[in-house]
């Protein structure tokens, strides 16, 4: 999933851990940089 603008990532208290612009969430579940898309699923054979 494309994320495009900005949006903040906090933890359970709260408090602000990062703040991100324009990337991508993983959808299948095989990234190394989980929740954000690193290519993994480019790997993935049918």
């Amino acid at each position: 999933m494309r994320v495009t603008g900005s949006a903040d990532f906090v933890d359970a208290d709260g408090k602000l851990i990062e703040t991100k612009t324009d990337f991508k969430l993983c959808g299948c579940g095989r990234s190394k940089e989980k929740p954000f898309c690193d290519g993994s699923h480019k790997e993935i054979v049918n």
